[in-house]
């Protein structure tokens, strides 16, 4: 909750969370490995995602 006081205060505008999150059991080898691909490789495809805003420093 305060952090999304704090972020409101900050980008009123601004929808912080995802709508809809919900959780994934891994279900094996591959799911595995899909999923530490996707959360591997995200930090490098995080400015094309629709939902990125730089903050400025």
């Amino acid at each position: 909750m305060n952090s999304s006081k704090a972020i409101h205060a900050l980008f009123p505008d601004l929808t912080a969370w995802q709508r809809s999150y919900h959780e994934h059991v891994i279900r094996g080898e591959d799911d595995y490995r899909m999923i530490w691909d996707c959360i591997d490789t995200n930090p490098a495809r995080w400015a094309e995602d629709r939902y990125f805003i730089r903050i400025p420093d």
